[in-house]
């Protein structure tokens, strides 16, 4: 398993009580008939975790979607959609790049990505 390369916390409030969302992307690998890439990302909410691998064609793509997955899995979350999950302030965006088909679900300044 290669290592993480990049870890983005959010904030979770429920109920006037915050925890944290913790968002983690690991090194690209190759699959191990040299077929292409994939990245590890894992999403660890309070109550549960995500733990996926997103494959490319090679490093850069499998990067690329690796990130559009977080985002897809982040924009489209009940919490987020509920105002529950922040990064810096509450309405703000996430930073994180999603796929065309939902980019009608972007807030505040991820509109301008």
């Amino acid at each position: 398993m290669y290592p993480e390369t990049a870890v983005r916390k959010f904030s979770l409030v429920n109920e006037g009580q915050s925890s944290e969302v913790t968002v983690r992307l690991f090194h690209p690998e190759p699959y191990p008939d040299h077929s292409g890439y994939q990245c590890r990302v894992k999403v660890e909410w309070p109550s549960k975790t995500q733990d996926l691998h997103v494959g490319g064609v090679d490093a850069i793509q499998a990067v690329i979607l690796a990130l559009q997955t977080l985002g897809a899995i982040i924009n489209t979350s009940e919490e987020a959609k509920e105002g529950r999950l922040v990064w810096f302030e509450q309405g703000s965006g996430f930073g994180l790049p999603v796929s065309k088909g939902i980019g009608d679900l972007l807030q505040g300044e991820d509109k301008n990505l």
